[in-house]
């Protein structure tokens, strides 16, 4: 199987794939409170003073415009070139490892989450696509020909997003599992190996931070306070011992959805007891349990997976995996049976061969393997499109809500289109996730803003007005007033007043103690 086959027949299988999970969200214009408060664009001041330089740069061709069929191809067109680069990285054959292989790549709840924030997607997935080149070229048997060039794919996708080099690990982890599992390996080649990938993330780092410093001068900005950056790690044995069983709750999280008894978690566990079975026959038929050092290593590596991708919440406590998308090395995961199973080797896993009686009777492991991938595979697709109900649901929901304040503001004498809006409190629900799926953030249901800003950015953007925030000082003013203190919760007709020529929109009393402090 060439280079050309292998990484061609896994591309196409992930536009295939990737188009029918991501149809509903591509031809769908859904917001989330975040595209409302960047309205299309992504924030320059915010995204560098963060550390993602170069995801600002995404709109020099796009232009600032949330292009949800453009962009969202875009994104599925780089997660396809990923699952054809780690494809080919391990050398997957076979029709059905391949389809699978690009099936949860292109489809995990991880990019659903991230296809919420479409107006930030096709930047965060050209940056995945480069840690997959980056892994994919220190793996190769002339790796010294492209120290160079996968130093900067690091250094590069660092700058979209920090948070994909937890995918980078996981891919090195199963390689030097396999190495370690494939008695031709010394213990002292797993290592060169491990070291080899080490050097040039290491440069790319330095790289990378020298831009960093280079973007925040010529910009103006500096480190925000966001996810553990700028700050001090704690010290103190306690400390890390607490992050460290984080690290391993957060990870069963992913799998193990509200500890619930469900098709999705029960799916999960038996994913991993066939990573084991595989693991242990691999040990036994290449009588590896005589060499203690190698299967001590492939458990230790296969144990520190939840700290390798929960590696940032490890070293600092402010660092939460409730943004999803910092979860897709977790998702990478998933990958081990399809990679590991092909070492069994158990025939190429075409469709063919599943329908021959012979071949089933004496690969029945592989048979269980290949179906049981394909249902969790299929479920990604499943739990995509339900998110996606969810979000046009909860944007119809906003749609409806802000029609209905809009009509009651335009009905008082002194209305303006273009006046000052004071919103207090909201109609937020608490959201209601989609059931047995892993938390997605920006994937909700009901009323989805939170916020003063969310109303009158939605107002502005869906109704064509020119409202203005009225400031906190003035907010405090008309707090303290009788009109004000008389005014019911929405949607009482009292709602809904003009004070001090401010539109005052009195929604709940979320917040509202925030006005007498």
């Amino acid at each position: 199987m060439n280079l050309k086959n292998r990484f061609i027949n896994t591309f196409i299988f992930g536009i295939i794939l990737g188009l029918a999970t991501h149809m509903y969200r591509l031809t769908n214009w859904m917001l989330c409170e975040d595209s409302l408060n960047y309205l299309d664009t992504i924030s320059p001041s915010w995204t560098i003073s963060v550390g993602r330089y170069w995801l600002p740069k995404v709109e020099y061709i796009r232009g600032t415009y949330e292009l949800s069929w453009l962009i969202g191809l875009m994104c599925i067109i780089f997660l396809a070139l990923s699952s054809g680069i780690i494809a080919e990285m391990f050398k997957v054959d076979g029709t059905i490892r391949r389809l699978l292989l690009a099936w949860i790549v292109v489809c995990n709840p991880v990019v659903t989450s991230t296809f919420a924030y479409m107006y930030t997607a096709d930047g965060y997935y050209f940056g995945f696509m480069l840690i997959c080149l980056y892994a994919y070229l220190l793996d190769r048997e002339d790796k010294k020909r492209f120290y160079i060039p996968a130093t900067i794919c690091f250094a590069v996708s660092m700058a979209f997003y920090q948070g994909f080099i937890t995918a980078a690990i996981v891919l090195i982890f199963i390689r030097l599992i396999l190495m370690l599992l494939d008695e031709k390996y010394k213990i002292k080649d797993v290592l060169y190996k491990g070291l080899g990938y080490l050097i040039p993330a290491g440069i790319g780092c330095g790289i990378y931070y020298i831009g960093l410093k280079i973007a925040w001068k010529i910009t103006d900005h500096s480190l925000a306070a966001y996810m553990g950056l700028g700050e001090k790690p704690k010290q103190g044995l306690i400390r890390y011992w607490y992050e460290l069983k984080e690290c391993y709750i957060d990870f069963a999280r992913v799998f193990l959805v509200r500890w619930k008894l469900t098709g999705y978690n029960v799916t999960n566990v038996i994913m991993f007891l066939i990573v084991a079975i595989i693991i242990i026959t691999l040990i036994t038929k290449r009588k590896l349990w005589k060499h203690p050092s190698r299967w001590l290593l492939v458990i230790l590596l296969c144990g520190l997976l939840p700290v390798a991708t929960h590696i940032f919440e490890f070293l600092s406590e402010s660092v939460s995996y409730t943004t999803t998308i910092m979860d897709y090395g977790t998702m990478m995961v998933f990958l081990m049976p399809v990679v590991l199973i092909g070492q069994l080797e158990l025939g190429d896993g075409s469709f063919s061969e599943l329908i021959k009686i012979d071949y089933l009777k004496k690969h029945i492991f592989w048979v269980i393997t290949a179906v049981l991938m394909l249902y969790i595979s299929f479920n990604f697709t499943v739990i995509a499109n339900k998110a996606y109900y969810n979000m046009f649901m909860a944007n119809k929901n906003c749609e409806t809500l802000v029609n209905r304040i809009e009509t009651r503001m335009e009905m008082i004498d002194g209305y303006d289109s273009e006046m000052e809006v004071m919103m207090v409190g909201s109609c937020y629900q608490m959201p209601e996730y989609v059931t047995n799926a892993p938390m997605m953030s920006g994937v909700v249901s009901n009323i989805f803003i939170t916020g003063e800003n969310g109303y009158v950015n939605y107002m502005n953007k869906m109704l064509s007005t020119g409202y203005g925030k009225a400031s906190l000082d003035k907010e405090k003013e008309i707090a303290q007033t009788d009109e004000y203190k008389e005014m019911g919760y929405w949607p009482s007709m009292s709602s809904v007043k003009i004070i001090d020529d401010v539109m005052v929109i009195k929604l709940s009393d979320n917040d509202e103690d925030l006005l007498y402090e």
